[in-house]
């Protein structure tokens, strides 16, 4: 028997013999997934967008996934300070496409991170989110004003001033 064009889903089968005899056997109930979709991820609103630089300690990340038979999500985080590197990989379950699509990771240092997000179905199909690039700066920059060639009162009179700063 072969049957085609079956909708998404869950199928029970067996199969049964029945001979002139009226001897009867029939095997186990087995159940397939026909799944044809790979499933769904994308980032939610309160995620930093793609190229992003803020002076945080944790990096948040939200997704909202569209699968129907998900199994589990995967968290990704690299950083470039010394070549990319991955510095953390979260594996969660999941029983429904609503469960388990937030991580809150605490960034050891200042410096440029990478992050993703992959999902993967009952039938073995995995789909990425965009890689996105986060910079983290909490350093304090430090501006330092030339007054050489100034007057002893720093003042001076006319329309405009030239400053050089550094």
């Amino acid at each position: 028997i072969n049957w085609t064009g079956l909708a998404e889903g869950f199928y029970y089968y067996n199969a049964s013999a029945l001979d002139n005899v009226n001897n009867l056997n029939f095997t186990e109930t087995r159940k397939i997934l026909v799944d044809n979709a790979f499933p769904e991820v994308n980032f939610a609103s309160s995620t930093p967008v793609n190229a992003s630089t803020q002076n945080i300690l944790s990096l948040f990340v939200n997704v909202s996934v569209i699968e129907s038979n998900p199994v589990n999500i995967t968290f990704s985080l690299y950083n470039n300070t010394n070549g990319i590197t991955l510095v953390n990989s979260t594996n969660f379950s999941m029983s429904t496409s609503a469960l388990n699509n937030t991580i809150n990771w605490t960034l050891s240092g200042d410096g440029v991170y990478y992050y993703n997000v992959s999902v993967v179905d009952y039938a073995g199909k995995v789909n990425y989110s965009e890689t996105r690039t986060f910079t983290k700066d909490t350093q304090i920059p430090n501006v330092t004003l030339h007054t050489s060639g100034m007057p002893v009162n720093n003042s001076v009179g006319g329309e405009s001033v030239l400053y050089n700063w550094t």
